[in-house]
């Protein structure tokens, strides 16, 4: 009892919910487990932080302008959607080797009519490097 009545204090103090997870939920205290104590959250459709990164990218080179303006961070963002990221990326001081290697992995990897438009916006932000 002095447990609860400590949670319950630190609960109020805090504002705080206490999560847990359990992979036998059917040796859970019946008590601990009334409708009006507990919530289940399905943690079936949680996305990767991989692919929220790369649904992020996405947008970004959906945003007017941003190939333009930002053309090192849209080939960045187009390497992140092609999935090679971690293993490659642009920065301030490319050299034009690095920009062939970039451009026979992108040509590769969007080869298909349906990521054409990727190859478009790559083609677009190498006019626009330094």
């Amino acid at each position: 009892m002095v447990q609860k009545t400590k949670r319950n204090q630190k609960a109020e103090d805090y504002h705080t919910t206490i999560i847990f997870s359990s992979t036998h939920p059917e040796q859970l205290d019946k008590i601990a487990l009334q409708p009006h104590r507990v919530k289940r959250i399905s943690t079936d459709k949680i996305v990767t932080p991989q692919k929220t990164f790369i649904e992020d990218a996405k947008e970004r080179l959906k945003e007017k302008n941003y190939v333009q303006k930002t053309p090192i961070s849209a080939i960045n963002d187009l390497l992140i959607v092609a999935g090679t990221f971690d293993n490659l990326k642009l920065d301030w001081n490319h050299t034009p080797e690095q920009v062939k290697v970039i451009d026979a992995l992108l040509k590769n990897k969007f080869d298909n009519s349906e990521e054409g438009k990727y190859l478009k916006l790559y083609e677009e932000a190498k006019k626009y490097l330094v």
